[in-house]
């Protein structure tokens, strides 16, 4: 581990040279509610990003948003900011946000502009923070303002406007001077802040080399605890392609890195990497037909959402999840040797995971049922890996949204234990049109059950869209709503 490193502090002295976000007000449209704040081309994560917003993110009123969309909804732009609008009328889903039939479940029109934010750059996390301010991790996939996936922090008032107090004018820039660029990954809530872990990229020997990288951020946008830490292994670098982070500062990581072949399991904590754990923090695992599609930590152990086959020549491949104790082995106090099969399913490159305090885990998984048809499956497991028997029937719920195949995206589970699961349900063999994509947020009890809530029609938010992929973040609030993210957009639901 190497703390304080030069790359680490030459990014902290930039950091304190934010961008100012420039307004423009006049950028709403239809649904009014323009807000006079924040935006800006050269703000918020960069003028124009990968995952940024088009046309299809939502063009009549197109909600807030943050660094640089034009009034037109397109890409880019200089006349963005922080625009007005209500709902959105392409991939976002119906006007207004508003949820079909009569489910309670539905976009919270106090926040934002008729319920949503928009950003033009991509979205990686979203925190709800204690004090009930939202922190949103972004990147510049293109690298429009800097190097390639810098990224900021942006954050919101409960409201959904720029938190002022925070950096300046609401973002804190993460992009670094020369060839450097940071993007963080996965954010908790500390006792000290928000913790942060992800990834730093540099030019090296005229080669692009990714390095973890962990911190904490305050209220009021400080960086503390700046972590570079040095890889064990035999790696040289490592990019951050899915990581689980806790409150106290445990963490896990996994990805690809460098050299290659070098996919790894990575453990730390908030002082660098676990040096108990497999060789100076890190575990290398298996190459060739292997994806690692998510990966949770807690209870003393590593678990990794895997998926073993040939999905080039089968499209089929075997989910499994595999535990690594404190020492980076195979967990054998957890299934078969740490491992426990879940099904054969489509390829699929990130699913849900989740871990509770009793070391129960959580997984979304798209398998294979009767008849070849795809199933979208909730399966929780023991802290041994058996199927937890209290859910569903015999640890299993198959997820019904009507007719179609259903694809997971993304799931969270509050305080109370009950479980936000998000996907797309999708009618096979139709062009993509928002009468054959129906996007979805459905909540569950803790035993699997639809949560009847108050009125006892079901708590489900459904809305047609022309989108190709199910949203990949939901993150839940203390007060039980639902943070959506979905092709650029940041939405509150109620339910």
């Amino acid at each position: 581990m190497r703390r304080g490193m030069v790359g680490a502090l030459v990014w902290l002295a930039v950091l304190a040279c934010t961008v100012p976000i420039d307004v423009d007000s006049n950028s709403s449209s239809s649904g009014g509610g323009g807000s006079s704040g924040g935006g800006g081309s050269s703000g918020g994560g960069g003028s124009s990003g990968g995952s940024g917003a088009s046309s299809e993110s939502g063009s009549s009123g197109g909600g807030t948003s943050v660094a640089g969309v034009s009034s037109s909804g397109r890409m880019g732009g200089s006349s963005g900011g922080v625009s007005g609008g209500g709902g959105s009328s392409g991939r976002g889903g119906s006007s207004q946000g508003s949820s079909s039939g009569s489910l309670p479940g539905g976009v919270d029109p106090s926040f934002g502009n008729g319920g949503q934010v928009l950003f033009t750059v991509g979205i990686l996390d979203v925190l709800p923070k204690d004090d009930g301010t939202i922190l949103v991790s972004t990147y510049d996939a293109y690298g429009t303002n800097g190097p390639p996936d810098a990224g900021a922090l942006v954050q919101l008032t409960a409201a959904g406007a720029l938190d002022t107090s925070f950096g300046t004018g609401g973002v804190l820039n993460l992009q670094a001077m020369g060839s450097a660029a940071v993007s963080i990954v996965r954010m908790a809530q500390g006792p000290q802040g928000a913790r942060l872990v992800g990834s730093v990229g540099t030019m090296e020997n005229s080669a692009w080399r990714h390095h973890l990288i962990t911190a904490s951020v305050s209220a009021t946008g400080a960086l503390m605890d700046v972590v570079v830490p040095t890889l064990g292994g035999g790696l040289t670098g490592a990019a951050a392609m899915a990581t689980a982070v806790k409150p106290g500062g445990d963490w896990a990581t996994i990805g690809w890195g460098q050299p290659v072949p070098g996919k790894y399991v990575a453990k730390g904590n908030a002082t660098g990497l676990d040096g108990a754990f497999g060789s100076g923090g890190v575990v290398l695992t298996p190459d060739g037909l292997t994806v690692d599609a998510n990966v949770e930590v807690g209870n003393g152990r590593v678990v990794v959402l895997r998926s073993t086959g040939d999905s080039v020549n089968t499209g089929v491949t075997t989910f499994t999840l595999v535990a690594y104790n404190s020492t980076g082995a195979l967990d054998a106090t957890f299934g078969t040797g740490g491992v426990v099969t879940l099904c054969d399913g489509p390829v699929e490159s990130w699913l849900p995971l989740h871990m509770d305090a009793q070391g129960k885990v959580l997984v979304g998984v798209n398998c294979n049922g009767a008849g070849g048809a795809r199933e979208a499956r909730l399966i929780r497991v023991l802290s041994n890996g058996s199927p937890d028997t209290a859910f569903g029937s015999s640890g299993t719920v198959v997820l019904n949204q009507g007719s179609g195949e259903i694809s997971l995206g993304a799931l969270d589970v509050d305080a109370q234990g009950r479980i936000y699961v998000a996907g797309l349900n999708v009618v096979p063999g139709t062009p993509v049109t928002p009468a054959s994509r129906r996007l979805f947020v459905t909540r569950l009890l803790s035993t699997g059950a639809v949560d009847p809530g108050t009125t006892g029609s079901g708590t489900t938010f459904v809305e047609d869209s022309s989108a190709e992929d199910p949203p990949q973040i939901v993150r839940v609030d203390a007060q039980g709503n639902a943070l959506l993210v979905f092709h650029g957009l940041l939405r509150r639901l109620v339910f």
